[in-house]
């Protein structure tokens, strides 16, 4: 979880999976851990990057001109509902299959931005040009 910094991106944080061998975190960034056997690791993750953590985040962070900060202490007593850990498995079973729809979602929105990238600078070259509409009368034109 991110200590301090930009107010937007206090107390965000999410499960390190060990991507990088022999990483290192900043001090500026907590390490959390809920109770084994009580709270399922990612219903936390998705807890702490839900609302209501965000609004205990800025409620209880210390501010100054573009900063801001939290400490463990107040981390710490961040409030998270911890439900029965069936429910908490089909909770986080609902929000990995919203994440992954949404990771597609961005997947497509960029090979779609790149695509338009790529035709206008093509028309713009004129590499390509744009053909004249087919009327419903004309048929299909020849490629």
């Amino acid at each position: 979880m991110v200590e301090g910094g930009n107010a937007e991106h206090l107390g965000r944080g999410w499960i390190w999976s060990g991507e990088v061998e022999a990483c290192l975190h900043q001090n500026h960034v907590f390490r959390a851990r809920g109770q084994t056997g009580i709270i399922k690791p990612r219903l936390l993750a998705y807890a702490i990057g839900a609302s209501p953590a965000r609004a205990y985040c800025l409620d209880k962070a210390k501010k100054t001109t573009n900063l801001a900060s939290i400490n463990k202490t107040q981390i710490s007593a961040l409030p998270v509902p911890v439900p029965p850990l069936r429910e908490q498995k089909e909770i986080v079973h609902e929000l990995d299959a919203i994440r992954a729809a949404a990771v597609n979602a961005h997947r497509v929105h960029e090979r779609l931005r790149d695509l338009r990238t790529s035709l206008v600078d093509s028309l713009l070259s004129g590499e390509q040009r744009v053909r004249e509409p087919v009327t419903a009368a004309e048929g299909l034109a020849p490629v």
